[in-house]
């Protein structure tokens, strides 16, 4: 039987002097077959076995649910960030393997004891690395890094942290036996909610390997906050809830574009992932056909222009009334006013006060003598109340309708060109889309769809071209609706 990648029974390290992985049995010599340089292969460190009596468990689920209610976050157990003394090598979770590589040896080099800050950072890189090695199908070198940090840090939580990290590297290498033995080496009863965290995620992974979903399940809790879990495995969570519902025979989950790569990584739930790469694969076809479509740049602008030109005559309208022009600078009064009176004229005066505790807001237009534009304002007031026939019907609604047709022709034009540019930049991405096409299309195949199926293939359709339909003419039907209505009616 070939021995498996993560076997406990023998040991698999780093080489002190390059760094390859190397494998031996504990407590012996072994040369590197890279460099030729001797390692001594030590004890691996084990913890002791721990039991709990049943008012001790009480008591450890009561403060993992204090610690889920009221986080604590940045504490030497906290691997969601980079570790404080790493901040400032501008260090993030996204890096490279070769950047984590490079960090590494920066850290194993380190002379001297290291303090607890020390040996959390070179778990959060050791954890990091191997996570990338492990999604990337390179099993050995992920063991190895986690290995030879159990034999650099002391403190037994982080020794725990990195155990669970193992048997999570072994489910991921689909080594049900070497991930159980791991776990045997941790501790169950962790009173530090990450701790608990990192060993109930990893037995639900084991539990979902082994085809025990409802295992898996009691596990992390069927539903989030069920179980206290650290916020930051809440995401892995999810995609094992989601997995463990496709093996109980369950419908796919419905998971988010963004969620993707997790479920990828971590080959999960691929019937949900199945519906992902069908959203992704034809969005990118999507992408590649507007890239060189016409038609593309004619409908973007018509869908963007009215709502531009609404906004447009909103802002203008506001600034009209706090100079007391009216939108447009005021010079649409000169086309409104003779519509509403006999000799009325522009400009308009704008009138704000209150009727029956109602604010009101009058916009009025000017007879031949130039009232009420060049009287005071109290005078203003009580020329506007005994004149009622100089008033704009709809008074501030109609300017913001008049406004909206007068931007209309610039809103339709920024909308082209913003249509436009963003057909350029879609045009230079099309090598990009031609991969995320290919790569979908391999991947669809993979989880058994179907890349030439019609729901994968992007085409016209009625609903959405309904809908854009209603959004076009939305805004153009309620403001010539204002309009007719108002100046309509005073016409007629």
């Amino acid at each position: 039987m070939q021995q498996q990648t993560f076997d406990t029974l023998t040991r698999l390290i780093e080489c002190a002097h390059c760094g390859a992985p190397l494998a031996g049995s504990e407590q012996t010599q072994v040369r590197c077959s890279y460099c030729g340089a001797t390692n001594l292969v030590e004890l691996r460190p084990r913890a002791a076995p721990k039991q709990l009596n049943p008012a001790q468990q009480i008591a450890r689920l009561s403060a993992l649910k204090a610690q889920f209610d009221h986080p604590v976050p940045g504490h030497i157990y906290d691997m969601d960030a980079p570790p404080p003394r790493l901040r400032d090598l501008h260090v993030h979770t996204h890096m490279a393997s070769s950047e984590y590589a490079q960090l590494w040896g920066r850290l194993r080099a380190q002379q001297g004891p290291r303090d607890l800050e020390d040996q959390r950072s070179l778990t959060w890189v050791a954890i990091m690395a191997a996570t990338k090695f492990s999604e990337t199908g390179r099993p050995r070198e992920a063991r190895a890094k986690l290995e030879t940090a159990l034999d650099l840090v002391e403190d037994s939580g982080l020794r725990h942290l990195i155990r669970c990290e193992l048997a999570l590297c072994a489910i991921r290498a689909k080594e049900a036996h070497s991930a159980q033995a791991w776990l045997r080496e941790c501790d169950p009863f962790a009173e530090v909610l990450e701790l608990d965290s990192s060993f109930r995620m990893a037995n639900a992974r084991l539990a979902l390997l082994e085809g025990k979903p409802q295992l898996a399940l009691e596990q992390i809790g069927r539903t989030p906050g069920e179980v206290p879990l650290d916020a930051s495995y809440e995401l892995h969570a999810k995609g094992i809830r989601a997995h463990a519902a496709e093996l109980m025979g369950h419908a796919p989950v419905a998971m988010d574009e963004s969620e993707l790569n997790m479920l990828r990584n971590e080959q999960l739930a691929p019937g949900a992932r199945l519906g992902l790469v069908k959203q992704q694969l034809r969005k990118a076809r999507a992408s590649r056909a507007n890239s060189s479509s016409l038609l593309f740049v004619a409908l973007t602008t018509l869908l963007r222009a009215p709502w531009w030109a609404l906004l447009l005559a909103l802002v203008s309208t506001a600034g009209g009334c706090l100079t007391s022009t009216g939108p447009v600078g005021g010079a649409t009064s000169h086309l409104l006013c003779p519509r509403v009176c006999a000799g009325c004229q522009g400009p308009y005066t704008h009138l704000q006060y209150s009727r029956n505790d109602d604010s009101v807001y009058d916009v009025v237009c000017d007879n031949p003598r130039h009232e009420p534009s060049e009287l005071s304002r109290g005078d203003a007031f009580s020329y506007a109340a005994s004149h009622a026939e100089q008033h704009l019907p709809g008074g501030g609604w109609t300017l913001i309708g008049v406004a909206f047709f007068v931007y209309f022709p610039l809103a339709l034009m920024l909308s082209f060109l913003r249509s436009v540019s963003v057909r350029a930049r879609m045009r230079r991405r099309v090598a990009e889309f031609d991969r995320q096409i290919a790569t979908a299309e391999q991947e669809l195949r993979s989880l058994g769809g179907d890349p030439q199926a019609d729901e994968v293939i992007p085409r016209f359709q009625p609903q959405r071209a309904m809908v854009g339909v209603i959004i076009i003419l939305l805004p153009i039907l309620l403001m010539g609706g204002c309009l007719g209505v108002n100046l309509g009616m005073r016409a007629g």
